[in-house]
């Protein structure tokens, strides 16, 4: 059984190998590694940055680049590393919530 979410996941997104599951629903995003044996008795990797509910994800194709938006306007761009943690690339601190 896979556990380790912030929040109820209302998103998802696979990267184009397979390998990686983005999901979303609370402010931090989670990502699962699908490599070896899949995620069951892993750690998902934890993207924080967020201040709203995610309400968008999406892979960049042959990149380990991952785009997520949330409810107040603000949008991430994420480099991801194979075991499903990494770092913000790019952000948008669009905050229309004000």
């Amino acid at each position: 059984m896979m556990s380790g979410y912030p929040g109820k996941p209302s998103n998802l997104a696979f990267d184009h190998s397979g390998t990686l599951l983005a999901t979303g629903g609370a402010e931090t995003v989670t990502v699962w590694s699908f490599e070896g044996d899949g995620p069951e008795g892993t750690s998902p990797g934890h993207l924080e940055l967020h201040t709203k509910p995610i309400s968008s994800l999406a892979f960049a194709p042959r990149l380990s680049r991952l785009a997520s938006g949330a409810r107040n306007g603000s949008v991430v761009l994420w480099s991801l590393k194979g075991n499903g943690e990494g770092g913000p690339h790019w952000c948008s601190t669009d905050d229309r919530s004000r």
